[in-house]
This record gives structure tokens, sequence and C-alpha cells, in this order.
């Protein structure tokens, strides 16, 4: 009601845009205050990853930054529903699903699934309005033909290998049992290069929208010189020139070891001769780490019962990670061992170290 309220252009990249599509969707511009959106790299029309996350708890995407961010959703999810913390006196925990706790904790997955046909079996599509398992949400907000009254932008990723459809076979019995994969289990995964690697061009693009395609991944359709540059453009700040690219360990690295707590704590990793590698409050990421014994400490910031997590996360569909249960003190440094000899679970140790 306050007429000297600023306006507001809004951005949104991959999800972002569609909590924006939400927004105006919710309160369809009534006061006036968003005069322009973009969306960047977002998923119009679902994406393909949301598929294997939905109906299995699978991580297919080769976003780093993704999978880092899921995993680490998945194991704090983990812990909240199973309350771990019990297993300080009864020895035993039992763990849900990955897929239960997608389904129950983190829902919003489900409206990521694709609207467009992307399921073949027997050499035949599969109509995604039969299937059991549809997007929620997308379907039900379809992008108005006024633009809930704006200008409405898009910045689509291309050049980039990105799911296109699976092949798909029934599932067994057991499977269906359990609500896996229950319509239809993948035995193909194809391939096109019109997307970011996690959202297909066609997908990012709007009906009636300026849309915009530029080549580079997920990230990078945000983050490069090109992409800061037109997003400058959208903010009518063409006179600020980009300055050369930051090496983003976060684009071009191929692994991770993370390690996290789920109290709060600090985190300083270290090699075995006392140099900092990296520090940071309750999560901690190093990327592409070397085979070897690493040092880390932790300073808790309050007292209590918790769990200590290590994951390694690659190229493959599975992270790896160890998890052990300390009693922690505020302000009472506890120091580790962490070995790290490849990428299976085998491989991951915490060893507590006494100086």
């Amino acid at each position: 009601s306050n007429s000297s309220v600023k306006k507001f252009r809004l951005i949104g990249h991959s999800l972002g845009g569609l909590v924006i599509r939400s927004y105006l969707e919710r309160y369809n511009n009534s006061d006036n205050k968003v005069i322009q959106a973009l969306t960047i790299g977002t998923p119009h029309q679902g994406t393909l990853l949301a598929y294997p996350l939905w109906e299995n708890g699978e991580i297919w995407s080769e976003d780093l930054t993704s999978k880092i961010a899921l995993s680490q959703i998945l194991e704090i999810c983990k812990l909240k529903k199973t309350d771990m913390r019990s297993s300080f006196r009864t020895g035993s925990i039992s763990y849900p699903s990955k897929k239960d706790l997608i389904r129950s904790l983190i829902p919003s997955i489900q409206s990521l699934l694709p609207t467009f046909d992307y399921l073949y079996q027997n050499g035949k599509a599969k109509k995604t309005d039969s299937l059991i398992h549809q997007n929620d949400w997308l379907t039900k907000n379809l992008f108005p033909e006024n633009h809930y009254q704006i200008k409405f932008d898009t910045l689509s990723g291309t050049g980039q290998s990105t799911l296109s459809n699976f092949v798909v076979f029934n599932p067994p019995a057991s499977d269906l049992a359990k609500d896996i994969w229950a319509d239809g289990k993948p035995i193909q995964e194809n391939y096109v290069k019109d997307g970011d690697g996690t959202v297909l061009s066609s997908s990012s693009k709007l009906n009636g929208a300026g849309n915009e395609t530029i080549s580079g991944d997920h990230l990078k359709i945000v983050s490069s010189k090109e992409a800061i540059q037109k997003i400058l453009h959208f903010l009518q700040y063409d006179n600020v020139k980009v300055a050369s690219e930051v090496d983003l360990p976060e684009i071009n690295s191929d692994n991770a070891m993370v390690i996290s707590t789920d109290l709060n704590t600090h985190i300083i990793l270290t090699d075995l001769s006392g140099k900092v590698l990296g520090e940071a409050d309750n999560i901690l990421v190093r990327f592409n780490p070397h085979v070897g014994v690493y040092k880390f400490s932790i300073m808790p910031k309050e007292s209590g019962e918790a769990v200590l997590d290590a994951m390694f996360i690659g190229q493959t569909k599975e992270y790896a990670n160890r998890q052990e249960k300390i009693k922690i003190y505020k302000n009472t440094r506890q120091t580790f061992l962490l070995t790290y000899l490849g990428k299976n679970m085998d491989s991951i140790r915490i060893i507590p170290f006494q100086q």
C-alpha cells in the first residue's frame, strides 16, 4: 500500500526460478512491486534427474554442487528421522530408505518431475499424464499468457550432454511392493547436447517469454563472464564491465570430500604437518582431495551428543560416507585422523587423535 516502495527485478537460478513463479502465482503481483523476472536454467518443464531421486532416492546429477547439497540434506534428514542419538544408548540404528526420506522431507522434488513424455517402454512413449508419479505443481500452475503482467525472460544453457529420456522396464514385484520404480526402472539413458547437463534447453524456456541461450553447464550459465554480462544487462547495468572469470572449484572439480557435524561446531582441516587446508562452520568441503591421511579438529560451540560425518562425492551415482557418534563439550577441541584411500566406503576411516 506504500506508493514509495521500490520496484524489483527478480533473478532465479534453477529451482529459484520456480520460487519466483510460485510467488507471482500466489500473489499475482497485485501490488505491482515486481516489474521484471529472469530465470536461469530453471526446469519449467521439469528435469529427468528428478525421476531417480523421487523413485528411489538416487542422485544421478553430475553437478558436484548439487550432489554435495543433496547428499548432505539426505544425511541430515536421515539423522532427524531416525534420532541417531538414541543409538548412544541402544547401540543400534534403523535407517529409513533414501526414497522415503526424499518423499517425506523434501516433497518439492516431485515438483521437478518432467511434464513431457520422457519414459519409453517397448518402443513407445509412456504418456506422462498416465504415470503413477506425476509433477504436482507445474501441471497445476501453467505459465500464464499475460506473464504475470510483467516482462519475463529466461536464460538457458546448451552444448552439454543432458538426459532427454529413459528406456524402462517393469521392476520386480519386490520393488513395486515398496513403491520403487513404480513407473518403470531405467535400463537405458539417452542424452542430447541441447541442455546444460541438468536441464534441457527446451525445458528452461517459456512460450512468449524473452528466451536466450548460451553455451555452458548448469553452473556456468550463472557464473561465466557471458552469463554475468547478460544478468547485468537484465539489471540495466550495461555500463558495468565484467572482470576476468574466477576459477571456482565447485565448477571445475571432479570430486569432493565433505566433513560435517549435526551440532554447531567449527571444523579445521590440515595435513599431517599442520598446514591448514580449510576451515568452516559445521560443513567443510575439500575439492579434489588427494588419497592419504588428513587431520581435522572440531571446536564445539555447544555441548551434546553429535554425529560426525566424513563423505566422499565423485562422478558415480552413489556417495560413500562414514559416520561416528561422539560426545562434544563446548569450547573443548577434539582432533581426528581421516584416512581417505579411494572411492568406496571401506576406504574412509575416522580415528580419534590424541595430541
